[in-house]
């Protein structure tokens, strides 16, 4: 209940945050990591029923320095409830690395947002790995990259649903230097930003996109219990076993710190179904 943030810092190279709950911040974000704050480490956290973003990253050029926050780490965090902005939002962040976060009933929010207002570049370069995202009917998109934002950009093992009317899972402006797959998706995807007309999977696959991902089977034959937001997979899930080991150098446990793979291959989402310690 802080009037403006529960945790803000600015110009925090190396900075780690891990394992605090922030929630239901009045003015803005659970977590706000602003200026030129370099690698900074973000992790095990919860941030629910903020005003704005879960987890915020500005890099804030007018502020001083050279406005780009370079090379984060957001992993492990649960975010959900959060009502503008995304889950996690990112503006002059380059080459961050996002992985088994589970983001959900966020409301008028993107999942994961990259874009430009006060950093010095279009947020770019993430690796975006192994996260489960439900998106509520009065959600935006799943994951949303702003023009530029597209570049060498990595989509991989995610799950990624949406139950607006008419957003979807990915939306970009341009699919130049960009790559996903193995994803588990509903048929909604934009190539014309955030409230375009959308595409289905077959369309996007058509432009050598998501070769590999899989249209979601109803979410009760994925998830142990959605409706009161387990999203553990079951044994029987589509997600298991068929995400990619490309992921490898980075996802090596799950949202619970278990170990990855197990099984025959990569489980797709935060969680691994079956493994141990």
């Amino acid at each position: 209940n802080n009037a403006e943030r529960g945790i803000f810092t600015g110009f925090t190279d190396d900075i780690l945050i891990e394992h605090n709950v922030c929630t239901n911040a009045v003015g803005e974000h659970g977590i706000y990591v602003s200026n030129s704050s370099d690698r900074p480490v973000i992790r095990y956290n919860t941030c629910s029923g903020n005003n704005w973003a879960g987890i915020h990253l500005n890099g804030h050029l007018s502020a001083g320095e050279d406005g780009i926050i370079h090379d984060p780490e957001i992993y492990g965090n649960r975010i959900f409830d959060n009502h503008l902005g995304a889950g996690i939002n990112m503006d002059g962040v380059l080459d961050a690395v996002i992985y088994n976060n589970l983001i959900y009933d966020n409301h008028s929010c993107q999942g994961i947002v990259l874009f430009q207002i006060d950093g010095a570049i279009v947020s770019s370069g993430a690796k975006i790995y192994n996260n489960t995202i439900i998106v509520p009917t009065d959600g935006r998109w799943g994951i949303l990259l702003h023009d530029g934002a597209n570049v060498n950009t990595e989509i991989y093992n995610n799950i990624i649903l949406n139950l607006h009317s008419y957003r979807g899972c990915i939306g970009l402006w341009s699919t130049a230097q960009f790559t996903s797959d193995y994803n588990i998706l509903n048929d909604k995807m934009s190539t014309v930003g955030d409230d375009g007309a959308v595409i289905s999977l077959s369309a996007w696959q058509a432009l050598g996109l998501d070769a590999h991902s899989q249209l979601a089977d109803p979410m009760t034959s994925i998830f142990v219990n959605p409706a009161t937001f387990d999203y553990h997979l079951l044994s029987t899930s589509q997600a298991v076993d068929a995400g990619t080991s490309m992921v490898a150098s980075v996802v090596q446990t799950d949202f619970e710190n278990l170990i990855r793979p197990w099984g025959a291959g990569f489980d797709i989402g935060a969680y691994e179904e079956g493994s141990v310690l």
